[in-house]
């Protein structure tokens, strides 16, 4: 079993391990049990040997987050590790009893945010050491409160902020960038505002997926055109060792969308309930385009989905069956034993395939077959991506070589376009229907049985070929519509001839019994990215993040870097 384990299992780094061991301390929330399995986890990949209970034990006495508790393991000088974890949870149980029950923290989902821009460091005088119930700070005595003379902001009394007002019927989230001075809060804040307007009833939500580089974390940002700042949960804020921030305030962190990496400002919010994206991030990303009364055609996305509701719904079915075509001295293959998947890819798999049976993409296959490949399982963020292994049945096909046009003949074909709407097939390759042959061509193997497509595949060498095909022939007499793969752009001179041609597409769009990828389509505007470009009245322009590449290499310093 060990031999196993040695060849599955990746081989540790002692060194990394014990590092996040001798790093780990209780985080904000976790009980003493808790903190004590975590601990005997991680040392499971340090070994440690017969070292491993005393380490563990001052792991314990240095990573507790109560001082108190601390102090107490330090004074015997027998500690155990036992002991150790007795006293800690006695400790703990002892706490609970006794604390009163904390008010829940009230959801802020739309309100304002009020971020505060003191001056200096505080100082920290003898007295008060609580948050004041008037000013909600700490360090100052009672007499000295910077409130008692300020004007509440909410009620209108005297002798309190409107942050502690207990009257008030706003919700104001705290984000402070420094710590706040004995001066008025009046002169030293911002306030800015979060509102969000929506249809009631829709659950339709403005979203957007985003990476937040410098967490290393993939996170949705709900797309707030009324906030005038970019807000990021506290929660979604981890420190070392995955330990929660104690601090609330503002971080400059990078952010990508797709290929485009920026920096925003972010205000971090406790209890907020979405990721913000406000005005700036808006701005910066260009997350919303500001529609003039030119291009509001009546082919919006709205009257589209009134006019042609069907091409928005489920998988495709193209009407028409394709047949892949096999060489006259063809050499059967049939593997008749699965590759091995991963483990934690085998739910995955199970999940993937019982969906693509489910669409009607692929169906079981029972009875013997001449031909069978083995599979391809591509790791897809939550999911996988199912292919078959086909290199050795593209040795046997004949392949109907199309050609497709130049990019730079497809962007001359746009020189006096001014409006533009972009097309995407939903799941392209799978919108084409096989033939009974065909279909045995693509049988695979895998751990959970054999399957054969009913739609086109990937990695037959033939099918970006029939796809093409199939393409431009719905298209190939439309003058203004250019056909790359799944994208289909539809351009015009005016708004009239623009619609026309873009009603007429999607016209034969459903006689095919195609369906588009709705939130990939784009309707109606001045400026589109196609092919690698951003094309738009104005001519044709490079991406910017494809040329970043080379404005940002460094300078040739010897032969061997002049010439890469």
């Amino acid at each position: 079993m060990q031999a196993f384990t040695d060849y599955f299992e990746p081989k540790k780094n002692v060194v990394f391990e014990r590092s996040r061991f001798n790093s780990r301390s209780q985080l904000a929330g976790e009980t003493v049990d808790q903190y004590v399995t975590a601990l005997h986890v991680m040392t499971e990949k340090c070994n440690y040997g017969q070292l491993r209970d005393e380490l563990i034990r001052d792991r314990i006495v240095m990573g507790l987050t109560d001082t108190r508790t601390k102090e107490r393991l330090q004074l015997k000088s027998d500690l155990t590790l036992d002991s150790a974890v007795t006293i800690a949870r006695q400790t703990e149980d002892q706490r609970r009893q006794v604390k009163s029950l904390p008010v829940a923290p009230e959801v802020i989902d739309i309100d304002r945010v009020k971020v505060v821009t003191g001056g200096g460091q505080p100082s920290a005088p003898k007295g008060r050491n609580t948050d004041c119930s008037r000013c909600d700070l700490k360090f100052h005595r009672n007499n000295k409160c910077p409130a008692l003379t300020s004007k509440c902001r909410s009620c209108g009394k005297i002798g309190h902020w409107d942050k502690v007002c207990r009257s008030k019927s706003v919700n104001l989230a705290q984000a402070a960038t420094s710590e706040v001075t004995e001066e008025e809060e009046e002169e030293t804040s911002n306030v800015y505002f979060l509102g969000n307007v929506s249809q009631s009833g829709s659950n339709n939500d403005f979203d957007a997926d985003a990476f937040i580089v410098d967490f290393q974390q993939s996170r949705k940002f709900h797309i707030n055109t009324g906030a005038d700042i970019t807000c990021v949960k506290y929660c979604d804020v981890p420190g070392p060792d995955r330990k929660y921030l104690d601090v609330v305030g503002v971080l400059l962190v990078t952010i990508r969308i797709n290929s485009l990496a920026k920096q925003v400002r972010c205000c971090i919010i406790k209890n907020l309930r979405k990721n913000l994206f406000g005005k700036d991030a808006i701005k910066i990303f260009n997350l919303v385009r500001i529609m003039g009364p030119l291009q509001a055609s009546e082919n919006s996305s709205v009257h589209i989905e009134q006019e042609f509701p069907e091409i928005f719904k489920g998988l495709g079915n193209f009407k028409q069956e394709f047949k892949i075509h096999l060489k006259r001295d063809t050499i059967l293959f049939s593997h008749s034993v699965p590759r091995s998947v991963p483990i934690p890819l085998l739910p995955k798999l199970k999940n993937e395939l019982a969906k693509m049976e489910k669409d009607d993409v692929i169906e079981r296959v029972k009875e013997p077959t001449k031909w069978c490949s083995p599979i391809v399982c591509i790791p897809k963020g939550e999911t996988v991506r199912v292919c078959g292994d086909y290199t050795q049945v593209n040795k046997n096909l004949l392949r109907p070589v199309f050609p497709i046009l130049n990019v730079d003949i497809s962007l001359a074909r746009m020189r006096r376009a001014k409006f533009f709407s972009k097309l995407d097939a939903k799941s392209g390759f799978y919108q084409i229907k096989l033939d009974r042959q065909s279909q045995e061509l693509t049988t695979f193997i895998t751990p959970l049985g054999r399957y054969a497509f009913k739609r086109l595949p990937f990695g037959i060498n033939s099918a970006p070929d029939l796809f093409a095909e199939v393409f431009l022939r719905i298209f190939d007499d439309m003058a203004n519509v250019i056909v790359h793969m799944d994208d289909i752009l539809i351009y015009g001179e005016s708004m009239e001839q623009h619609d026309a041609t873009l009603r007429e597409a999607l016209k034969r769009i459903s006689k095919e019994g195609i369906t588009l990828n709705q939130s990939k389509c784009i309707i109606g505007v001045q400026e589109v990215q196609f092919l690698g470009h951003l094309v738009s009245a104005q001519g044709i322009k490079f991406l910017p993040e494809r040329v970043s590449a080379i404005q940002n290499s460094p300078e040739p310093i010897n032969k061997t870097s002049l010439t890469r």
